[in-house]
């Protein structure tokens, strides 16, 4: 007990849970006390006769009637150490609280001057700004959540920081509007400027058709038309962004009919005819960019490409289900066993059956694709 009292916390909870150990030990003092009267009466009884004590118990005995008197000045240390330490914790906790609010602050003024922000060459260093201060929002919600409960834990009324929560919503807007510009500018070099057989259209089509709808909410946003204040500056940028990727968006159809996987050197011949450049053909390697295509005029034969193109895919279906009847084959085994006693084999019925039944299935497909004129 006497070890336990002088032991320093740590933390808060350790400070009160001290204090609270404090108190109960001195009710289990006041029990020890009592059991130490009834030792020494025994004590007495047994000297009235004139029991020879052991010295070993007689040592131990003297020591026990001893702790009072002690444990009394430490008791009363313990709970000055404890008093002084439980104000430090406060002090602390209030310094904490007042640190925040100021850090809480200036986050605020640093979202309220995205407002103003409205260059679209500073893309990518204010979607580096935003995205780290929206990590340091989050940092600074679990860091509310910490003083409250330490707040709680000192019985004090919880301070209510909603301008947390307030501030996350204020920059929410502008984080992605500077992401999605950032993002888009950096995609749109990648896509032009890379080898055109490296694109995936889906992937591609996917990313830009969620851009625009989101950079359309944005306009709308900053617009004012969706309750909001209007922001002149934003509302540039978001119409700037819009404005260039509709402009690629025209792109897609001609990305996915030259991306196809299923365009064989029949299909690229085909399609270098429609495009009708003397000396140059169109075909997929490792250095053709997309934007060359567009430069030398590809794009303004989208239409007759993606025909092209169309043809391919139906027959690159064909293709994969001729392989697959193929490899249906390869399990297949037949096995032999011997006719009575004549000296001959048969087939085993199993094997004979599952080849019938797939041998049918693949003819029933044959006709099927015969019938196409894509065969």
């Amino acid at each position: 007990m006497s070890t336990e009292v002088v032991r320093q916390p740590g933390t808060g909870e350790e400070a009160l849970a001290l204090k609270k150990y404090i108190a109960k030990s001195a009710v289990e003092q006041e029990q020890l006390q009592a059991d130490m009267k009834a030792n020494k009466e025994r004590e007495e009884f047994l000297h009235g006769f004139l029991y020879d004590v052991p010295e070993n118990d007689f040592a131990l005995a003297m020591r026990s009637y001893e702790w009072p008197k002690r444990m009394t000045a430490i008791m009363k240390e313990a709970q000055n150490q404890a008093a002084a330490e439980h104000r430090a914790f406060e002090d602390a906790l209030k310094k904490r609280r007042a640190q925040f609010s100021e850090t809480l602050s200036s986050y605020e003024k640093e979202i309220a001057g995205f407002d103003e922000c409205g260059e679209i060459n500073d893309r990518d260093k204010h979607a580096d700004t935003t995205k780290d201060l929206a990590e340091k929002l989050v940092e600074a919600l679990t860091e509310s959540e910490y003083i409250n409960s330490q707040e709680a834990l000192f019985g004090w009324a919880k301070t209510k920081f909603v301008q947390v929560n307030q501030m996350t919503n204020a920059l929410e807007p502008h984080r992605k509007l500077w992401n999605i510009t950032s993002t888009f500018q950096r995609s749109c070099l990648t896509w032009l400027n890379g080898p055109f057989s490296h694109l995936d259209p889906e992937a591609i089509e996917e990313t830009v058709t969620e851009m625009f709808r989101n950079i359309y909410k944005l306009t709308k946003t900053f617009s004012g038309a969706s309750g909001g204040p209007e922001l002149p500056e934003p509302l540039k940028v978001a119409n700037e962004t819009k404005e260039k990727i509709d402009a690629f968006k025209q792109y897609l159809p001609l990305i996915t009919a030259i991306c196809n996987p299923g365009l064989r050197d029949r299909h690229w011949a085909a399609m270098s005819d429609t495009i009708g450049i003397v000396g140059w053909e169109l075909k997929r390697d490792d250095h053709t960019s997309l934007q060359r295509l567009i430069d030398k005029g590809v794009g303004e034969h989208t239409a007759a490409l993606a025909e092209t193109s169309d043809f391919a895919s139906r027959e690159w279906s064909f293709e994969k289900t001729l392989d697959k009847m193929s490899g249906d084959w390869e399990g297949v085994k037949f096995e032999l066993k011997p006719w009575k006693e004549t000296g001959t084999y048969i087939l085993a019925g199993g094997p004979v059956d599952e080849s019938q039944a797939l041998l049918d299935d693949h003819i029933v497909k044959t006709q099927a694709m015969r019938a196409s004129p894509f065969a």
